[in-house]
């Protein structure tokens, strides 16, 4: 069995005054029902990924707002793509609108991010990120 999901982000604002959406091509944030007949692993992937792309994105947030960028957007995409008996593969797509951020200043702080971000160290999962400033 093999499948992708995707989950998609939004972050706007600042920390404590975000405007943020998540959303997944299986919309099961949005269903607090669910079971395993129908659903099986891909319920699981999608709570990965919803947890893993929500919570990276807040911690690159609040990274660039410790340097000083505040981001007026950041969207960041995740393919989930699971392999029984291989585990998951993440890809990240980050989209942002930071106004005054260098190339290489953006890179160490979303190295700093995939280092330091929770869900990340807890999946134990290679993470592979695209990055296009807007």
């Amino acid at each position: 069995m093999e499948f992708t999901r995707s989950v998609t982000p939004v972050w706007k604002g600042r920390k404590k005054e975000d405007k943020s959406t998540l959303n997944t091509t299986a919309n099961i944030l949005n269903s607090p029902s669910y079971n395993y007949d129908t659903t099986a692993n891909k319920v699981e992937v999608n709570r990965a990924g919803a947890t893993h792309t929500g919570g990276f994105t807040m911690q690159l947030s609040s990274f660039l707002q410790r340097k000083g960028y505040i981001p007026a957007s950041l969207k960041a995409e995740a393919k989930m793509n699971f392999k029984e008996g291989k585990g998951i593969k993440v890809l990240l797509f980050l989209t942002g609108n930071i106004n005054d951020i260098s190339t290489v200043d953006l890179n160490k702080i979303v190295e700093k991010t995939k280092e330091i971000c929770p869900v990340s160290n807890l999946l134990k999962t290679d993470i592979e990120l695209e990055i296009n400033l807007v």
